[in-house]
């Protein structure tokens, strides 16, 4: 069941209800810290955990909004 979630949402920002619901399991009885890909705090997008930043209060970025921070002064 999660390794056909992960596959569904990795790199897209589909959101987890509704992609739990196309493959026909309900979204109370699935938990999204047991998938293998994580979601970005900034923008949603499903990313690989190898591939995402983690800052230091333990938001989640992935590499475009990470790059788009750090450009930030």
């Amino acid at each position: 069941m999660y390794k056909r979630l992960t596959a569904a949402l990795l790199h897209t920002r589909d959101d987890f209800s509704k992609v739990c619901r196309l493959n026909g399991i309900d979204p109370e009885w699935a938990d999204p810290a047991l998938l293998n890909t994580v979601m970005c705090d900034e923008c949603g997008y499903w990313e690989s955990p190898d591939r995402a930043f983690v800052s230091e209060d333990n938001t989640v970025f992935c590499q475009a909004c990470h790059t788009l921070e750090n450009l930030k002064f």
